[in-house]
C-alpha cells in the first residue's frame, strides 16, 4: 500500500480513509498468502528448492482461472458435505442448535443513539464527508456464571436492545429474568438501553455471590451488587468508574496488588463521540488512556492509573491478564486495533512503592489518633 501511494503516477484525489486503508491492506495480505501458497505448491510439483518469479506468475494465472471457474459454478444441493477443523474428527461429537428448545431468544442490535450516529458524517467541504463511526463499530458481549448459587451456569448477554439475564432452569431451558433481577437499565435522557460493550461476572466483594460489571460507550460503566442471588443492586454511582463521553471497550478483573480482592482494568477504543479518528500510522496512539481501578472494598474503587504504566492510548480491542514471567504478579496484554499489541509487566518494586505510600498514610493517621487520645486523656 505504501509503495503504491508513493508511486509518481499515483494521483491523490482525497486523503486516504484509515478504515478503507485497513480493509485494503487486509485483503492484499490475504491475497499475498494465497499467492505464496499456490506458488509453493507449483514449486514443489517441479521439485524446485526455492520460489522463482515464474512460480509467482504461474500462481497468479492459476488463481485468476480458479476465480473465473468459481463464478460459473452452479449451486449444489449436496447436503452431505461436512466441515471439521480437526484432521481426524470424532463423528459422534457434534454441536446441535437448541436455542429454540432452550427458550433462548435474543437478537443483537446497536443502541438507538449509536444507530443515529452511524447515519451522520462530518462534512470536510462541499463534496467530501467522513463518517464519525465506521459501519463495523458495534458490539456486545456475553458472560456465563452461576449468579444464584444453584450450581447451574446462567447467561448474561449484552446488546443495544437491552441486556438480558437468562437463568438456567436445569432442564435444558433458560428463563429471561432480567427484570426480576433488576438488570433492565435504561438511559435517563432517552429511556433506551445504552451501548454496552463487555460484561464481567465476578465476586467483587468476596461474599460468595457473583456480581456484575458492564462497560459502556458514552454512559457510566455500570456495577451491580449481587444480593444473596435473588436480585442485583445498582451501585454504579458508588463505584464511580466513569465512562460518559468515552468509548468504553473490553475490561478484565484481577488482583493487581495482591491484597485479596479483584481490581478492574478498563480499556478504550479511541473516541468517535468527539470525532477522533485513527490515522494511517502503523502505531496509532491517539486513543484514550486505559484505566486501572483499585478495589477499596464495599464496591468503592480508586483510579490508580497515573504512574502505573497501564495508561496505554492504543485503540483497544481485547485485553487479558496472566503471569507471563512467573514472578507471582499478574501482567496485562492489550490487543490494539490500528496498532500493535501491548504487553505490560507488573513489577513488584512499583507495587512496593505504592504500599510504602499507603503505610505512610496509615502511620500518620495512627499517630494523629494517638496524639488526640493523649490530649483528650
Amino acid at each position: 500500500m505504501k509503495n503504491a501511494i508513493n508511486q509518481p503516477s499515483f494521483e491523490l484525489y482525497i486523503e486516504p480513509d484509515p478504515f478503507a486503508a485497513e480493509l485494503l491492506t487486509e485483503n492484499i495480505a490475504q491475497y499475498g498468502v494465497l499467492l505464496l501458497r499456490e506458488a509453493g505448491t507449483l514449486a514443489k510439483q517441479t521439485n524446485a528448492t526455492s520460489l522463482s518469479t515464474e512460480h509467482l506468475i504461474a500462481a497468479r494465472k492459476l488463481i485468476a482461472d480458479k476465480t473465473k471457474r468459481h463464478a460459473k459454478v452452479t449451486e449444489s444441493n449436496n447436503k452431505q458435505q461436512q466441515f471439521a477443523s480437526a484432521q481426524q474428527s470424532d463423528k459422534t461429537a457434534k454441536f446441535v442448535k437448541i436455542s429454540q428448545q432452550a427458550k433462548f431468544n435474543y437478537q443483537h442490535r446497536s443502541a438507538d443513539w449509536l444507530n443515529r450516529q452511524l447515519r451522520t458524517f462530518l462534512r470536510k467541504d462541499e463534496s467530501t464527508g467522513i463518517i464519525t463511526i465506521p459501519p463495523a463499530f458495534g458490539g456486545s458481549g456475553v458472560a456465563t456464571e452461576d449468579v444464584n448459587n444453584d450450581g447451574l451456569i446462567d447467561i448474561f448477554i449484552l446488546g443495544g436492545r437491552g441486556n438480558k439475564l437468562f437463568i438456567n432452569k436445569g432442564n435444558g431451558q433458560f428463563k429471561d429474568l432480567t427484570t426480576s433481577y433488576k438488570l433492565d437499565w435504561q438511559r435517563a435522557q432517552d429511556n433506551h438501553p445504552g451501548e454496552a460493550r463487555q460484561p464481567i461476572i465476578a465476586d467483587i466483594n468476596n461474599d460468595g455471590y457473583q456480581d456484575i460489571i458492564v462497560t459502556y460507550v458514552n454512559d457510566a460503566h455500570r456495577v451491580y451488587k449481587n444480593i444473596d442471588g435473588i436480585y442485583f443492586e445498582d451501585v454504579t454511582q458508588q463505584a464511580d468508574l466513569g465512562g460518559r463521553g468515552f468509548v468504553g471497550g473490553p475490561a478484565t478483573v484481577f488482583d493487581f496488588d495482591k491484597d485479596g480482592d479483584l481490581d478492574l482494568y478498563i480499556t478504550y477504543f479511541g473516541n468517535y463521540i468527539t470525532g477522533d479518528l485513527p490515522t494511517l500510522k502503523r502505531r496509532n496512539t491517539n486513543g484514550k488512556p486505559n484505566q486501572l481501578f483499585e478495589n477499596l472494598g464495599n464496591f468503592k474503587f480508586k483510579n490508580v492509573t497515573k504512574g502505573s504504566g497501564l495508561d496505554n492510548t492504543g485503540w483497544a480491542q481485547a485485553v487479558a491478564h496472566t503471569d507471563l514471567n512467573n514472578d507471582g504478579w499478574q501482567d496485562v496484554i492489550v490487543g490494539n486495533d490500528f496498532g500493535v499489541m501491548v504487553i505490560i509487566l507488573i513489577r513488584k518494586m512499583a507495587l512496593l512503592l505504592m504500599y510504602q505510600i499507603k503505610l505512610a498514610q496509615i502511620n500518620r493517621l495512627l499517630l494523629w489518633e494517638s496524639v488526640a487520645q493523649t490530649q483528650s486523656g
